[in-house]
């Protein structure tokens, strides 16, 4: 994913380095709140988009935050585009109880 993000935006060393950051730090919390359904043993479909959601909106604030304002254009272009499309997935198991 970082790749994507040099690539479409021309980032600078220090910008890289802050969206590695800020990816790895999403990537944790969506891991943290995977484990925590995991352990609930209950998968709720609706609260896990909302939940997934709400993390990559975060996270896209906080790159498009450290962006100038013609990399921020190109990166709601490439959302636009689908080519930084982003998606949660979550494998649920046999054992676990699925909420629509």
């Amino acid at each position: 994913m970082l790749q994507q993000f040099e690539i479409g935006l021309d980032l600078t060393g220090p910008q890289r380095a802050s969206v590695g950051k800020i990816l790895w730090e999403r990537d944790a919390e969506i891991a943290a709140y995977h484990s925590e359904i995991r352990a609930s043993g209950v998968f709720w479909v609706w609260g896990h988009e909302k939940k997934s959601r709400e993390i990559l909106a975060v996270s896209q604030a906080r790159v498009t935050s450290i962006l100038s304002p013609e990399q921020a254009q190109r990166l709601s272009r490439l959302y636009e585009d689908g080519r930084l499309s982003e998606g949660v997935s979550f494998e649920i198991t046999p054992e676990m109880v699925v909420l629509r």
